[in-house]
């Protein structure tokens, strides 16, 4: 089936040249056992912004509908550009030696059929709907410990669920595929609303039809001899076999969350380069560093840790990466001042409000952070990590799938774009927020009127520049 050729035929219900190419194509299936085709119909109102996001996508120069191109397989992402209804037409004549000719009172008649069908057709989806949409959800590398905790947890994300919920489908290596399995049987006898999670045996099967992919990749760390050149060839090296495979299975809406341990950022920043997808598809999650450092500060100091926001996280996750304490955010209890007509009152009190503030480490401890990092290369409590790791996920996706989008900041890695300094094309850790472009995706952005880190300046380029050294001299080789 991944190799299967079709014809994609998209246009507007109102017009003539979508709906001859259309009929052309009907025809030609019937007559051809091997010819297959799509149609995908956009209203006239949202065409001009579907059409500019494709031919961005692939490179094209289009404007006018209909647009037709070849597909291989049914993912989308080996594609080859036809054209027009004419240009469709000068094809199939110099493959099939076929002609069609219609009159333009013959084709305002088919136009009519054609339309007719189609509402026929959308009332049948309108009813299958209901009980078919489902969102698919993919984890490479499902046989990490945290995958327990965090299973359960996606699959009741009210966010991510469609009227069918969600399908959940568990890759790792062959050697893991037994505990993979023992995993998902403990897990469905646990709780019988998670039978929709499968195991698969190879990852083509887990990229078809996904929607989200989470990445828990082998560990890339570095090994103790092991000399830089060399590290980095063999992350590029992993990164392109599993860019070869997303080309060839995955569809061109999926979304890729890295969540592994090591160099997460330079492998998005690799597999971004590789991959056929809109480069803000792939994300970094980074929050769950900011988790740890604000759970270790409360607890230290005695304070209520729902009070604090997830401190920035700024860096080239897995090679520098930088938490900053004193640009949480803090929920603060404060007094209103009174009024003149307060103070004549003998009842009347001050109001107490909720206020958020930058939490000032340097109020309560000088060397927090060190204090902080001394504590936890002694003491390291991988069940809290799994369980924060978790936390930052699920949080990304309940608000990368929201209904509606707020104002909400966030640490992740994303595809910079010279906010902060950062040069475009690097992926970073850094705030963001969530923003709708003009065809309607939803896209991470750098939240570029945040404040800098507070750490020296000279330090934080230093950051960067380490992250532009690295990503030139591999992406270059």
């Amino acid at each position: 089936m991944s190799n299967k050729c079709f014809i994609v035929i998209a246009g507007t219900a109102d017009n003539l040249s979508f709906h001859y190419a259309c009929f052309i194509a009907i025809n030609l299936s019937r007559l051809l056992p091997n010819f297959h085709f799509k149609k995908i119909y956009k209203d006239a109102t949202e065409w001009e912004a579907w059409v500019r996001a494709v031919c961005k996508l692939h490179g094209w120069e289009h404007t006018k509908p209909p647009l037709i191109w070849k597909q291989y397989g049914t993912s989308g992402t080996k594609v080859t550009y036809i054209g027009d209804a004419d240009e469709f037409r000068r094809l199939l004549l110099e493959y099939y030696n076929i002609h069609f000719d219609l009159t333009r009172e013959e084709l305002k008649v088919l136009k009519t059929d054609l339309l007719r069908a189609h509402e026929v057709e959308q009332k049948k989806i309108g009813c299958s709907e209901v009980w078919n949409e489902y969102r698919r959800v993919t984890i490479v590398g499902a046989g990490r410990s945290l995958c327990l905790d965090l299973i359960p947890q996606l699959m009741t994300i009210k966010e991510l669920r469609l009227s069918r919920g969600i399908v959940l489908s568990l890759y790792d290596e062959l050697e893991n595929f037994s505990e993979l399995e023992r995993m998902v049987k403990d897990i469905k006898n646990v709780n019988e609303d998670l039978n929709a999670t499968m195991v698969v045996q190879d990852i083509s099967s887990g990229l078809r039809d996904c929607d989200i992919l989470l990445m828990f990749l082998e560990d890339l760390t570095r090994e103790e001899y092991e000399e830089h050149e060399i590290w980095y060839q063999r992350i590029y090296e992993r990164m392109k076999t599993l860019s070869q495979q997303i080309n060839e299975y995955a569809p061109c809406h999926i979304k890729i969350i890295f969540c592994s341990t090591g160099p997460t950022c330079l492998c998005a920043t690799i597999l971004r380069s590789l991959v056929k997808l809109p480069e803000t598809n792939i994300v970094v999650v980074s929050a769950h560093y900011g988790l740890e450092v604000m759970c270790d500060i409360t607890v230290s100091l005695g304070m209520d840790q729902w009070n604090f926001g997830c401190p920035p996280v700024w860096g080239f996750l897995g090679i520098s990466e930088f938490v900053d304490v004193c640009h949480m955010v803090q929920k603060c209890d404060v007094y209103s001042p009174q009024t003149l007509e307060a103070k004549r009152s003998t009842t009347s009190s001050r109001v107490k409000q909720a206020e958020l503030r930058w939490f000032c480490s340097s109020e309560h401890n000088k060397n927090l952070y060190e204090d902080y990092l001394r504590r936890r290369a002694t003491r390291v409590n991988s069940r809290r990590e799994n369980s924060q790791k978790c936390k930052a996920i699920c949080d990304l996706l309940k608000l990368w799938y929201k209904e509606s989008i707020g104002d909400e900041i966030i640490a992740i890695g994303i595809s910079s774009d010279d906010s902060f300094g950062i040069p475009s094309g690097i992926v970073f850790s850094q705030p963001a927020c969530l923003k709708i472009t003009d065809n309607g995706t939803r896209v991470w952005i750098p939240c570029d009127d945040f404040p800098l880190p507070d750490m020296p300046m000279s330090i934080f380029h230093n950051l960067i520049c380490t992250a532009a050294i690295i990503t030139k001299q591999l992406i270059s080789v």
